[in-house]
């Protein structure tokens, strides 16, 4: 779930993080289902979708998004959720003590590909954002999100909390 904000004068990304989340710092949870590259660029009459946070999750010592993933979701392969919730570049590497967001991940719909389509029209269609292409990419186990197949059944989740 997202709620739709429209940016007013004074608006940062980072203020607009510590109002919604009360967290400065989660302003990329903001940037990314936005498609917004650079932070300090959003635009008066801008909108934007301000995802839900409903969990967290602080590392523990000798955790691993692998080992979250599976504790989580029941899957340790879903750990790409994680990593591209958290921003994180290496997935073998997290840092213990980090506040990680936990996607909600519930099947909201299947899809199978028809020919001439993309996972970001998908996320466009689906989610109101291509760049929630990612995310369905991770959910699907798709390495490479510029190759589906006509006929493949895609997974559609719910991130409630992304």
């Amino acid at each position: 779930m997202v709620t739709k904000y429209d940016v007013v004068a004074g608006d940062t990304l980072s203020k607009l993080a510590q109002r919604f989340y009360g967290d400065a710092t989660l302003f990329p949870v903001i940037a990314v289902p936005n498609g917004i590259t650079d932070p300090n660029e959003i635009t008066v009459g801008q909108e934007l979708l301000i995802p839900y946070i409903t969990r967290r999750h602080t590392v523990a010592s000798g955790e691993t998004l692998s080992g979250l993933a599976q504790h989580f979701y029941g899957d340790g392969t879903l750990f790409p959720v994680l990593a591209a919730a958290n921003h994180i570049a290496d997935p073998n590497v997290v840092q213990v003590g980090r506040s990680l967001l936990i996607p909600e991940l519930r099947d909201v719909g299947h899809h199978t590909v028809v020919a001439g389509e993309t996972l970001r029209a998908l996320a466009e269609d689906h989610y109101g954002n291509a760049e929630m292409f990612a995310m369905i990419a991770a959910a699907n186990h798709i390495d490479d999100p510029n190759r589906i197949t006509v006929g493949q059944v895609l997974f559609f989740p719910n991130l409630t909390n992304f």
